[in-house]
């Protein structure tokens, strides 16, 4: 997760999914807080992209945003 400044002197989070053999950005979120939620939005966003007919392998940074006591069902 990314903080970025704002024009109005906030900080907003920046969640991306990103593939790495492409390259390409698969998934992105944006908001003013650093929540699960906008990790799990991200993700699903990315998961509903895959078009690639194979199973996903998922690296992220553990954060506390990546991680969650329940397993979400794709």
């Amino acid at each position: 997760m990314t903080c970025l400044p704002s024009v109005n002197g906030t900080w907003l989070y920046l969640s991306t999914w990103m593939d790495l053999f492409t390259r390409e950005i698969l998934g992105r979120k944006i908001d003013e807080r650093a929540e699960e939620s906008l990790a799990v939005d991200s993700l699903c966003s990315a998961l509903n992209k895959n078009d690639c007919g194979r199973p996903l392998i998922i690296h992220s940074d553990k954060g506390g945003q990546y991680v969650r006591e329940k397993p979400l069902k794709a």
